[in-house]
């Protein structure tokens, strides 16, 4: 028998978290016989709308409708279904983690993170149509070319395009932070810049014009007017504003760990992008500038409100983005 390989062992380690991750979260959904979250009971009416009548109630191609769809399918029951298909998101999730650290090691510890993660938890049983847009992200960020882009080169391109597309038909949030990964990207190897590559984001602009007639509920661009009911000129500070609506005793000491952990790492990036400068600290901008634009202090501060969502994102996003910056540097300036 051969010996275990560092990349077998690697697979092993991923595959064995990613599993551990969907049971943990599958286990922690059938603590209730309903549907979770806040938009459990949406999710139950546009699937049964389009069992019923061959149409959602709320016209919508986000692609986590055939998603749970097949585990629907699959269980014969649509709150068990439901559960299972956010749960397997979940371990999913965990993959993409470890392939961030692949090559850093044997072992994946941003994977096992994501195992014991209760932001983790809270995210898949609130909003699971997010969680989707969350894992294609991730992979569209594993799907950029560390030494930039070229032209010659096909896979070079269309891999990421692809992913980028996907990420359209994920969620709408995850979508525009994966275009600004894309421009960052695009800026820090702007030495391997070709002028052809004005076409591509002309073409997919293009493109995805044609794609929004064909399917409803993507986007819109009357979706920016959000933004503007959103703003307010009162800072505040997403993370002590979370505290201050949940309170101690409903996060608890773990979740607070994960956050204060999140937080020095966001602090730790500012502090290596200003020191560092040009000599490897370019690297740290993307987890910096992220965390700046997710927590950005003049959106009023809602439950409802896009300013919430943002939270939630930045505490998930910021250990991948550091990681990245740690384990594989693809995003330093050659």
């Amino acid at each position: 028998m051969q010996p275990l390989t560092t990349g077998n062992r690697w697979w092993i380690w991923a595959v064995a978290l990613a599993v551990l991750s969907a049971v943990l979260r599958w286990q922690a959904l059938h603590q209730t016989n309903f549907a979770n979250g806040w938009d459990g009971c949406f999710y139950l009416v546009q699937l049964q709308s389009l069992d019923l009548e061959g149409r959602m109630h709320s016209p919508d191609s986000s692609l986590i409708y055939p998603w749970l769809r097949l585990f629907v399918w699959l269980t014969g029951d649509y709150v068990q279904g439901m559960k299972i298909g956010v749960a397997a998101l979940c371990g999913f999730w965990t993959l993409a983690l470890a392939r961030i650290e692949r090559g850093g090691g044997t072992f994946p510890v941003l994977a096992a993170w994501s195992v014991f993660s209760p932001q983790l938890c809270y995210f898949a049983a609130q909003y699971p149509k997010n969680l989707l847009g969350m894992v294609l992200l991730v992979g569209f960020l594993n799907s950029l070319p560390e030494s930039g882009f070229r032209w010659r080169d096909s896979k070079n391109w269309w891999i990421p395009m692809t992913w980028l597309l996907l990420n359209g038909f994920g969620h709408r949030l995850t979508f525009v932070l994966a275009a600004l990964l894309l421009l960052l990207h695009l800026l820090l190897h702007w030495k391997n810049f070709h002028p052809k590559w004005l076409l591509i984001p002309l073409a997919g602009l293009a493109l995805w014009t044609v794609l929004l007639s064909f399917f409803p509920g993507l986007a819109s661009w009357s979706d920016l007017g959000r933004l503007s009911h959103s703003l307010t000129s009162q800072p505040q500070f997403a993370p002590y504003s979370f505290w201050k609506n949940f309170g101690y005793p409903r996060i608890g000491v773990w979740w607070a760990l994960e956050i204060a952990a999140v937080l020095f790492m966001t602090t730790c990036a500012a502090i290596l992008f200003f020191r560092q400068g040009r000599n490897g600290g370019v690297a740290w901008g993307i987890p910096f500038l992220f965390s700046l634009l997710l927590l950005f202090p003049f959106l009023k501060w809602s439950l409802t409100d896009l300013s919430w969502r943002m939270f939630l994102v930045w505490v998930l996003l910021t250990p991948v983005l550091f990681a990245r910056a740690v384990h594989r540097r693809s995003m330093v300036m050659p």
